[in-house]
This record gives C-alpha cells, structure tokens and sequence, in this order.
C-alpha cells in the first residue's frame, strides 16, 4: 500500500481505526528512512559534545572540559594538542550514568582538545573540537642597586614569563611621571621549569616613582600580556 492510500484510509476511519493507521504509517516510515544495522545497534541518536566552561584563561588556570555522551556508556577519552602538534591522549574516564565525563585541565599554552566516545556497542565517536586560549603571565619586580634615592642610583629589573618563550625577548617600558624615560628591550633565559626569566638594569634620573612594564608579545603559543611594578626612590 502506497502513502497516499495509508493517508486516504486514515483519513477516511474514525475513533480507533483512524489511530491505528497513523501509528502503523509512523512505524513504516521509521523503517524506511533509519536504517536496519542502526535500529539493532542502538546507534541511531547517539551523540558526543564537548565544552570548556573557561575558553579563555591565564596560563596554568583550570579550565573545566565537560563531554556530554548519549545513550551513557562506554568510556570517554580526552586528547589534546598546541599549535601544529599532533593528537595526544590526556585522560580516560567511564561514562557515569548521568552521561557527563568531566575533566579538569591547567593548558600553559594554546591547546585544542576532543572526546573520543568508545562505546559497548557500535564504532567509536569523535566530539566536536574545543579551543582553549591561553594568555601568557607576566611577573615583574624592581628594586634599588644600592641604599640610596638620589639621580644614578640602579634600578634592578627582574622577572619571569609564563610559559617559556619561543622568541626570546620581553620589552620593558619605564615611565617617571606621564613621560616614557626608557624602551628597550631585554633577552629572555630558562628560567624554573616552564618559564623564561630576564633582568635588567636602569639609572634612575632622579629621586620620584617610576612605573615598570615588562611585555612578552603574542606568539603562536598564546596571547600576548603585560606586567607592571613601581618603585618609589
């Protein structure tokens, strides 16, 4: 019987007859249009989504990464990669009943991540690609060469960026009241495990505050960011 009959015969029953015909059109169309393999399987309606509550964070934050399974089975396994890398696992977790696998990470760098759902049944599913972008940190700290406040006296400059740098200069800004008395730029070294350090040296023009900014540019890594200090002589 074709659509068109099943749709006439509906239309032309009451009461029972007219429900009957409705319910056995649905179930026809369900068998034609879903396959037989994904019925059996269970497959049909199966799905995995991934989110990062903080998309956007300072290095070394926790970023929240919720997968969002269904039907709840299986095991969910998070990867992740930084820029130009390849695909790595980072962790493995069963999929409770409630259907949500939540993991909590501390990227240093740009990192992108999925979900690879491997389910009791049927093949494995890849979520969606979640991008969390990272903001470098930058720690800077000023204090005088020597016990003394008047003009010559050294201003030692020091600090840290986080994570290591790949091109290896942070510049430093020196402000004495609203004008600009310094520019330039310094060198980065290894510093403590995944950070640069740097130091440098100015004499200070007179007695007064001087504001320091020390900037670390954007890279491929993650964002560009600033720090500040201030000494008063």
């Amino acid at each position: 019987m074709s659509f068109r009959s099943l749709l006439k015969a509906g239309t032309g029953m009451r009461g029972y007859g007219r429900v009957a015909a409705l319910v056995t059109l649905c179930l026809l169309i369900v068998v034609l249009v879903v396959p037989a393999s994904a019925l059996a399987k269970g497959s049909y309606g199966a799905s995995i989504t991934l989110k990062a509550l903080s998309p956007t964070v300072k290095a070394g934050a926790t970023v929240s990464l919720t997968a969002k399974v269904r039907p709840a089975e299986g095991s969910v396994t998070f990867q992740a990669h930084g820029a130009g890398g390849a695909w790595a696992d980072v962790a493995t977790k069963a999929v409770p009943v409630s259907g949500l696998v939540k993991l909590d990470v501390k990227p240093l760098r740009h990192t992108w991540y999925r979900a690879i759902w491997t389910r009791d049944s049927g093949a494995t599913v890849k979520s969606n690609t979640v991008w969390v972008k990272v903001f470098a940190i930058v720690n800077v700290y000023a204090e005088p060469g020597v016990y003394a406040t008047g003009a010559g006296t050294p201003i030692m400059i020091h600090g840290m960026v986080i994570p290591k740098s790949p091109d290896g200069q942070v510049w430093i800004n020196i402000m004495y009241g609203t004008t600009t008395v310094a520019h330039f730029p310094v060198d980065l070294t290894a510093g403590p495990g995944d950070a640069s350090s740097f130091s440098a040296t100015f004499n200070a023009m007179a007695p007064g505050t001087y504001i320091i900014k020390a900037r670390v540019g954007r890279t491929a890594d993650f964002f560009g960011a600033n720090g500040f200090t201030s000494i008063t002589l």
